[in-house]
């Protein structure tokens, strides 16, 4: 039998910053610059302009800065967000009792289960991945909040997903080079 209570683990997610961000920001910074010229030039006023460039582009900036912390312990998943790599705030937590599935994105077990839903049935998407394509593999998981089923998107270790399986093997649909223990598996795996 599986010991739940020693289970542990813990994955940091980094999304970049769009390019739309990236771009506002230096607009802002040639803003500050020529603001801060017109004022060293022309009038003392424009500094105010300079300053509020400055502000502005520190905000935008403070948003785009985002990171996805998964701690997966007991039965529960909780997910904190991370911003500008100093506020934390936790943005949800699932209990494996209330997740319907657990697969990898292109999984033939998700579209089964899609159909299951319904045309009618609404389900909002979470993403709680770093957007990049080369990055670790997503799995899509179906879950409820409070009384709304969820599909959110995660790119959980390979030991996170082991520990998942070993909690609710009925549920986590992983391959089976996953459910093997660490010391089979090469190091960039575990």
């Amino acid at each position: 039998m599986y010991d739940e209570s020693n289970n542990f683990c813990e994955v940091l997610i980094s999304r970049e910053p769009d390019k739309k961000v990236i771009l506002v920001s230096r607009i802002y910074v040639a803003l500050a610059v020529i603001t801060g010229l017109l004022a060293l030039f022309v009038n003392l006023l424009y500094l105010i302009l300079t300053v509020a460039c400055i502000l502005l582009r520190r905000s935008v900036l403070n948003k785009a800065s985002v990171e996805f912390e998964y701690e997966f312990w007991g039965r529960q998943l909780d997910v904190d967000l991370i911003r500008n790599g100093e506020k934390r705030d936790k943005l949800v937590t699932y209990l494996m009792d209330e997740v319907e599935i657990l697969a990898q994105e292109q999984d033939p077990l998700l579209e089964d289960y899609r159909a299951l839903l319904g045309p009618d049935t609404q389900v909002k998407t979470r993403d709680l991945t770093d957007r990049d394509p080369q990055g670790r593999p997503v799995y899509i998981m179906y879950a409820h909040e409070d009384v709304n089923l969820v599909q959110v998107r995660l790119q959980p270790s390979h030991e996170m997903l082991r520990q998942m399986w070993r909690v609710a093997p009925r549920i986590v649909h992983i391959p089976e080079s996953i459910r093997r223990e660490p010391e089979d598996l090469p190091d960039e795996e575990a």
